[in-house]
C-alpha cells in the first residue's frame, strides 16, 4: 500500500506540474545559468547524466517544436512502452525514489495508459481510473473539464510553450538534440526538457520538474531542499523523467479503438462490468 500512494503521489505531481500552480522558479540545469540563456557555446553540467551538457545551438526553438510535432503527434494512434523515474534532487546527491514501466496507446482525445497500478482511460463518452492493487473502479462520464491530463501528448507541452510564452533554447547531445524551454509566465509548470533525434525528430525522452510543499517521501527535510524567503516555505524539487524505449503506430483507426471496452459495456448510461473486472467495487457518477 505504501508503494502505490508514494506511486500515486508521483503521478499526480507530474501532471500537477503540467497543470496546477508551482511556487519556485524552474532548476538552472535546463539553461545553465540563473539569468538569460547564456551565449557562449555550451551549457554547463548539472549533477547526474539526465541532465548533462550539451552544445547551444542557434537553431530556432519554436521551429523545432513545430518539426516535434510533426513527428509525435497522436493524429495517426501510437503505442508507446517505456519507463518512469522520479528523481528526489533535495539532497547533496540525486537519488531514484521510484522506477515503474509505462505503457500509452490511444490519440490526443482518446487514450489508455498505465503506469505501475494505476490505469486510465479517456474516451469521448466516458472516463475510467482503475487502481488494479485496491480492485476499484472509478468511472464518471465525459467532459472537456474531466478528461485526464495525460503527460505523453506532445501536444500539450507545445501548448503550454506556445500559450505561456516561454522562453527555449536548442542544445546539441552527440546524435541528439534537446529541446529546453524555461522561464514560463505562467508557473502552471516551471520548465522541461524533450530530447529526440537529430536524424527524424522522433522523441526519446522527456524531463519534467518543479516543485511541491511536501515530500513525496516520509524522509526529513534534506538540505538542499529550498526555501522561500518570502512565504516562509520549504519547498522539495524532483525529476520526473519518461524514457521511451518503444514507439510504434497503433493498429486500429480512432473509430475502431475502444479501451474502455474491456472494463465495462455502455448502454443508455446503464454500465455492466466485463467478467475480467466483476471483482473490482465500482465507484461510478453515471447511472448503473
Amino acid at each position: 500500500m505504501k508503494k502505490l500512494i508514494l506511486f500515486t503521489g508521483i503521478i499526480l505531481f507530474i501532471t500537477t506540474l503540467m497543470f496546477t500552480s508551482g511556487f519556485s522558479q524552474w532548476p538552472k540545469f535546463l539553461r545553465g545559468s540563473d539569468g538569460p540563456a547564456p551565449a557562449n557555446d555550451t551549457i554547463p553540467s548539472a549533477k547526474s547524466s539526465d541532465h548533462t551538457e550539451g552544445v547551444l545551438l542557434q537553431d530556432d526553438p519554436w521551429q523545432e517544436m513545430e518539426k516535434l510535432y510533426a513527428a509525435n503527434n497522436y493524429n495517426e494512434g501510437k503505442s508507446i512502452k517505456g519507463t518512469i523515474r522520479m528523481v528526489d534532487v533535495n539532497g547533496p546527491e540525486e537519488k531514484t525514489i521510484e522506477e515503474q514501466e509505462f505503457e500509452f496507446e490511444g490519440f490526443s482525445s482518446k487514450y489508455r495508459y498505465r503506469i505501475a497500478n494505476l490505469e486510465v482511460v479517456n474516451t469521448d463518452k466516458i472516463n475510467i481510473i482503475a487502481d488494479h492493487a485496491g480492485k476499484l473502479l472509478s468511472i464518471s462520464p465525459a467532459s472537456k473539464k474531466s478528461g485526464t491530463p495525460q503527460p505523453f501528448d506532445i501536444a500539450v507541452f507545445r501548448k503550454i510553450m506556445v500559450e505561456q510564452e516561454a522562453e527555449a533554447s536548442v542544445l546539441a547531445l552527440g546524435d541528439q538534440r534537446i529541446l529546453a524551454v524555461y522561464r514560463i509566465s505562467d508557473p502552471m509548470i516551471q520548465g522541461y526538457r524533450i530530447y529526440y533525434s537529430a536524424k527524424d525528430n522522433r522523441i526519446s525522452k522527456i524531463l519534467i520538474g518543479g516543485s511541491r510543499l511536501s515530500p513525496l517521501t516520509e524522509e526529513p527535510v534534506m538540505p538542499g531542499a529550498d526555501k522561500n524567503a518570502e512565504q516562509g516555505l520549504v519547498q522539495y524539487t524532483y525529476h520526473a523523467v519518461m524514457t521511451y524505449d518503444k514507439v510504434a503506430p497503433l493498429a486500429a483507426t480512432l473509430k475502431q479503438f475502444k479501451p474502455e471496452a474491456r472494463f465495462v459495456s455502455v448502454n443508455k448510461k446503464k454500465l455492466t462490468l466485463t467478467d475480467a473486472f466483476k471483482n473490482y467495487q465500482l465507484i461510478s457518477s453515471l447511472e448503473h
